[in-house]
């Protein structure tokens, strides 16, 4: 089996109410992963290939990450972090930097206040503090910077916003960015008459503007059992392609201790 990320539930708790997750139904139970169990799975991991190890949730930063990021270091040469924010400062990313993080995402739905408030069900001053945190950020040595943002029907799935954003990032000094978008798994044929399909040949001519402003998109798949709902990183290409059957673009170790291939996969790897 191949792989390129080993990527750390690190909780299952989240301080937001995004409105656009689907993993808001996830029992909200605090794991710990023990030391031993992170080397076993980040030995694995890189022998499958893995070069990036990547810190997730939930909200990983509602929990201290300075062992996960000592320990994986020791095996991957990319560290990340994927957050809202919410309880990163410039003194918590320097502490992280100086462990050994070198990439820090941020989820960033909205750039206006009202949007981001009703979207996250977060404050004006949770989005005040994004603001300043995406200023800081962008100045620490040796940490890049990206900021994710998912398209959500009727508020920032169109031209407008999109072009509204690439000038943010270019504002703040931020030279990755991420569109995404939701869409059911299996289910291909959204990708021909999706927003990102709509507005690509933009985000094409983008990239192509600024050679050193990196510029993606794509998709996220989500899998529903009738209950609940969990998104998740499905191994697809932004055109709707599947990857080899031996090939996952992650693997996830969650917080119950076990590795598997995604969140509802009912087999672990390593127990």
């Amino acid at each position: 089996m191949k792989t390129d990320v080993l990527r750390l539930v690190a909780t299952y708790k989240c301080n937001y109410g995004c409105k656009y997750c689907l993993a808001r139904d996830i029992p909200q139970i605090e794991g710990k992963i023990s030391k031993k169990k992170l080397v076993q799975c980040a030995d694995y991991a890189s022998r499958c290939g893995a070069q990036e190890f990547s810190i997730t949730g939930g909200e990983p930063s509602l929990i201290d990450l300075s062992e996960y990021i000592e320990t994986a270091v020791q095996y991957f040469g990319k560290i990340s972090l994927l957050s809202n924010g919410s309880k990163l400062n410039k003194e918590i990313l320097e502490k992280y930097v100086a462990l050994g993080l070198t990439n820090l995402s941020l989820n960033i739905p909205c750039i206006t206040e009202q949007d981001y408030v009703d979207l996250t069900c977060g404050t004006k001053q949770t989005f005040e503090h994004l603001l300043k945190l995406v200023d800081e950020a962008s100045k620490i040595d040796g940490l890049v910077l990206r900021l994710n943002c998912v398209l959500v029907d009727g508020i920032n799935d169109n031209l407008a916003y999109v072009d509204k954003y690439i000038k943010f990032a270019k504002d703040n000094n931020v030279k990755q960015l991420n569109f995404s978008e939701l869409i059911p798994a299996q289910d291909y044929a959204i990708a021909k008459i999706s927003p990102i399909a709509k507005i690509e040949k933009y985000l094409v001519e983008q990239r192509k503007a600024i050679p050193t402003f990196v510029l993606d998109w794509g998709f996220r798949g989500y899998l529903s059992d009738g209950i609940s709902m969990g998104c998740f990183q499905y191994p697809l290409d932004h055109r709707g392609g599947q990857q080899g059957t031996d090939y996952y673009i992650n693997l996830f170790l969650l917080p119950d201790g076990y590795l598997r291939y995604d969140f509802w996969h009912s087999e672990s790897i390593i127990m």
